[in-house]
């Protein structure tokens, strides 16, 4: 029968670290959590501890045979694990297939860490909800900003505790969420409706309530990226981006939402790839091509010790984001980006190494080697290493891994919460009349520019239908191309009354062509109702931003998330957005609105953003 190993208790912990007979009989009651922790600590080396602060991942495995998604341990890797024996893994959706193979893979990983380290892994997934998931048979929701919409805290609380239920009974135990980070930049081209708001109290209410969320079902929750990414025009991911902003104004906006979490007492908080020179003054020579560049947070002992430690006054766990990111490896030298981070005061490096080959695997145990040898030479204080893997161990300690049997796609009732906690975050910003569209009869165009899109409208209105609502209607659809023919979608518009059209822009350099791409087809489309009299409802499905750009529809409402749907039998087969559905909710009636905008739209001209709103946060109609 496999084994499930779990840090339960001081006992189990302190057995399988080779404690005496008399010491592991001790009970857990009656030593405090330093003491425990300290006993632990004193039976391992220091490539041990420096083995805790290692977060690692195995996406794709590629050898002589070609790459394929890593969905089960080889060799290679559970030898990897027991030499390395990491704090942490981080899975994603190329690791998860079914329940059941996710379920296994967790308590291999787990299974084989635990037998080499004597102390249990940490085993998470970015599961934000919305746009940022992972789990492609879990329960999506309906995403951060759509939740702000609502109003409510509470179901940013509720969704991150289910989201919990199905992280715990996959065998994981940490969430990379939520997100924390204000979007005070519409033209931020990797946070958008990751984050809550614009406001930065909204987004700590609902940041703070989505932790909570997740220490219900006993899992980790890990706020990001600190000090904030919002404000960024570059995506860490492929650059290193720079925020001329001041002590104060970081103060009055970014670090609101992290004072807020920390007060909390949220165990875990990632930090953000990105340069403050006004806040960190301390440069390097770009590997890259030798210009200096300052310190990034990651990398930055004023960002992390000074101001979040001894400022803020976190106890928690410090995390770096991935090292492995464009903004990091492609600036720094690897050894000198590790002890940089580990002297500036992270406690774990998040994805140093991919461990993805023999060779990478050889690469990162030569990591590990090599933060041993830095700290034997001084480069690293000897001090950080034990001040980190207590850290980690005291979480660890106060942490249970829990196993409900939560199978498939996730409780029936999660996917009920999910569509009602969606319909809350609706959010119509103009109606001329038209909606409700009720039960007459009428011939309505779905238009979107993916079919899973038009799969989503179209399931859900045939649920409206047995439910009482849209009896009347008949649809058709139309899958538009940006660079097709806008003749056929007029032909096709032609012949019906209404026109439901979708907009997914995520990225703001799509705004800045409005009459071209995505958005320049539903421009053109919006004018063309307007002069041949077909009524027009606009969805914005990605970043609101967009909504500037329809003012002239007839009906136009935000709904914060795109993702589609695949039908198995008649029914979803795989996760989906709820977005989409929630919207057919209100279009048709089912549902009133009630979402509130939680950003300002600013109007668009020429391309760029203006000065003033065309819809100011808080907007929101309601019938």
């Amino acid at each position: 029968m496999r084994k499930r190993w779990f840090i339960v208790s001081f006992a189990i912990l302190l057995c399988a670290c080779g404690a005496s007979p008399a010491v592991s009989e001790t009970s857990a009651a009656e030593i405090t959590e330093d003491e425990a922790v300290s006993r632990i600590m004193e039976k391992m080396t220091l490539r041990q501890q420096a083995g805790q602060m290692l977060v690692i991942a195995m996406r794709t495995w590629t050898d002589d045979t070609g790459s394929a998604p890593v969905t089960e341990l080889n060799d290679e890797l559970r030898e990897t694990l027991k030499d390395v024996q990491p704090g942490g893994v981080i899975l994603f959706s190329e690791n998860i297939e079914t329940a059941e193979q996710t379920r296994q893979l967790t308590a291999d990983i787990q299974d084989t860490v635990y037998e080499a380290a004597g102390i249990g892994a940490l085993i998470g997934a970015d599961q934000e909800g919305g746009y940022i998931t992972r789990l492609i048979m879990g329960t999506d929701f309906s995403g951060n900003m759509a939740l702000a919409a609502t109003g409510k805290p509470e179901l940013a609380q509720q969704t991150a505790s289910l989201i919990g239920e199905e992280l715990a009974a996959l065998g994981m135990n940490t969430d990379f969420a939520p997100d924390a980070d204000i979007n005070n930049n519409p033209a931020n081209p990797v946070i958008g409706i990751r984050s809550f708001s614009d406001d930065p109290n909204i987004t700590a209410e609902y940041a703070a309530a989505f932790s909570e969320g997740l220490k219900e079902s006993g899992i980790v929750a890990c706020a990001k990226h600190f000090p904030g990414h919002g404000n960024t025009d570059t995506d860490s991911h492929t650059g290193l981006p720079l925020v001329e902003c001041s002590r104060e104004e970081l103060e009055a906006q970014e670090l609101v939402p992290f004072r807020k979490l920390a007060e909390s007492g949220v165990p875990m908080i990632m930090t953000a790839h990105i340069q403050y020179p006004q806040i960190e003054t301390q440069t390097y020579s770009s590997a890259a091509d030798g210009q200096e560049v300052y310190l990034p947070a990651t990398l930055s002992h004023t960002v992390l010790t000074d101001l979040l430690r001894n400022e803020i006054g976190y106890e928690g766990v410090v995390i770096t984001d991935a090292m492995m990111m464009d903004a990091v490896q492609g600036h720094f030298d690897r050894e000198d980006a590790a002890v940089l981070a580990v002297s500036a005061g992270a406690d774990m490096l998040l994805m140093p190494v991919q461990a993805g080959s023999a060779e990478e695997c050889a690469e990162l145990r030569e990591y590990v080697d090599g933060i041993v040898k830095a700290t034997e030479e001084g480069r690293i204080p000897e001090e950080r290493i034990h001040e980190a893997c207590r850290r980690i161990l005291t979480l660890k300690y106060r942490y249970s891994l829990i196993d409900p049997q939560l199978t498939g796609a996730g409780f029936a009732a999660h996917h009920e919460a999910e569509r009602s906690i969606a319909d809350a975050g609706v959010t119509v910003l103009k109606n001329d009349s038209v909606l409700p569209l009720g039960n007459e009869q009428r011939r309505v165009l779905l238009c979107a520019p993916y079919d899973v899109q038009i799969t989503a409208m179209e399931y859900q209105i045939g649920k409206l239908k047995t439910e009482g609502y849209a009896a009347g209607t008949e649809t058709v659809s139309y899958v538009y191309d940006p660079e097709g023919d806008i003749n056929e979608l007029f032909a096709a518009a032609a012949e019906t009354d209404t026109v439901i059209a979708l907009s997914t822009v995520m990225k703001a350099a799509e705004l800045a062509s409005p009459e071209t791409g995505r958005t320049g087809v539903i421009r053109r489309l919006q004018a063309w109702c307007s002069e041949n009299g077909k009524e027009l409802v606009v969805v914005s499905c990605g970043n609101p931003y967009d909504c500037a750009l329809y003012t002239d529809a007839d009906a136009l409402m935000a709904v914060y998330g795109l993702g589609g749907m695949v039908l198995s039998e008649g029914e979803p087969s795989e996760d989906y957005g709820p977005n989409i559905p929630a919207a057919m909710d209100v279009i048709f009636g089912a549902f009133s609105p009630a979402g509130k905008l939680p950003v300002n739209i600013p109007v668009i001209e020429d391309g760029e953003f203006g000065d003033v709103s065309a819809f100011e946060r808080g907007s929101g109609l309601s019938w």
